[in-house]
C-alpha cells in the first residue's frame, strides 16, 4: 500500500488553514488505496502522527521510527499553506530526498508564491493583468499616484504570501495606508491591484501521465470580499455552473493547456 504523508503546518499564520486542509484530506483519501500518516511541521519540530502519538522525523530521510521499525514515505500529498510549502522550499528538500510531491516543481512553486514576479510572467507571455503596484517597506511613495495608476476599489494584499491573512479591499482613500502596513507583514512587500468587476473562475493544469491535462472548472460565487455562499447551496450552483455559457466556453480552450503546463497561472 501507498504510504502517503499528508503534510500540514508551515511557518505562517496561515498553519491554521492548513491543519484543516490536512484533516479534510485525512478524512476523505481512499484508505483501500493509501495509508495516510498526518505530518506536521513547523519552526521547532517535524512530527509523524502514528495510532494517535507523535513521533520525530529524521530529516536525513524524511522517516519516522516506531518500536525500532523505520517508516518511509511513497508520496508527500502537500497541504501547507504558505512557507515553506508553497514557496518551493519543501520542494527542493523532497526532490532531494527522491520523494514525489503533489504539487508543482521548485521553479514553479518559487515563482507563483511572489505575486509580482507571476504578474511579470504572465504578461511576458501575452496575458493580461490587474494595474499594480509593488512596494517595499520603507520606501517612499505617493499615495495620490497609487490611487491613480490602480484606482479605487482596490486590494491590498502580500505579495509573498497567500491573501488568506493580510489582504484588505480598499473602498476608501484614508484606508490605504493602513491595509499597506497590514500587508506588508513579516515580509515586507505588499501589492496593490486594481479591483475587476465580472465572473471568476479557476482552472487547475496538471502533467497526468506525461501530458498536460486541465482539470474541471469551478466558478466563484462571492457575496463580499471572501464571503463564500453556504454549503446548503452547492446544488443551486452545480445547476448554475452547468448552465454557464462561459464557463462552456471556457472548457473549449483547453486544448491550450499544453502552452501554460509549466505556470501555475492562478494567484492566491
Amino acid at each position: 500500500m501507498i504510504k502517503v504523508a499528508v503534510i500540514s503546518g508551515g511557518f505562517s499564520e496561515e498553519s491554521i488553514i492548513s491543519a484543516r486542509s490536512a484533516a479534510m484530506v485525512m478524512n476523505n483519501i481512499d484508505k483501500q488505496r493509501f495509508s495516510p500518516v498526518l505530518v506536521k511541521i513547523d519552526r521547532e519540530s517535524w512530527t509523524a502522527q502514528w495510532k494517535e502519538t507523535w513521533y520525530p522525523i529524521d530529516k536525513n530521510d524524511f522517516s519516522f521510527l516506531v518500536n525500532g521499525k523505520k517508516h518511509h514515505f511513497n508520496l508527500a500529498f502537500m497541504m501547507i499553506h504558505g512557507t515553506p510549502g508553497e514557496d518551493g522550499i519543501l520542494q527542493g528538500y523532497l526532490e532531494l530526498m527522491g520523494i514525489p510531491y503533489t504539487t508543482g516543481d521548485v521553479l514553479n512553486m518559487a515563482l507563483t508564491f511572489d505575486k509580482s514576479a507571476t504578474k511579470t510572467a504572465l504578461e511576458q507571455n501575452g496575458f493580461i493583468t490587474a494595474p499594480s503596484v509593488l512596494l517595499f517597506r520603507d520606501e517612499i511613495f505617493s499615495k495620490n499616484g497609487i490611487i491613480a495608476k490602480v484606482g479605487l476599489p482596490c486590494f491590498v494584499k502580500p505579495n509573498r504570501g497567500g491573501s488568506s491573512f493580510g489582504a484588505t479591499r480598499v473602498d476608501k482613500e484614508e484606508d490605504l495606508m493602513m491595509a499597506i502596513e497590514k500587508a506588508y507583514g513579516t515580509k515586507g512587500e505588499a501589492l496593490i491591484e486594481s479591483f475587476i468587476a465580472g465572473t471568476e473562475v479557476t482552472c487547475g493544469v496538471i502533467n497526468f501521465r506525461g501530458k498536460a491535462r486541465s482539470l474541471p472548472l469551478p466558478k466563484l460565487y462571492l457575496t463580499t470580499f471572501f464571503s463564500i455562499l453556504k454549503p446548503s447551496t452547492k446544488a443551486l450552483l452545480m445547476k448554475l455552473l452547468q448552465q454557464d455559457l462561459i464557463l462552456k466556453f471556457i472548457q473549449k480552450c483547453n486544448v491550450n493547456a499544453k502552452e501554460f503546463s509549466n505556470y501555475s497561472i492562478a494567484e492566491e
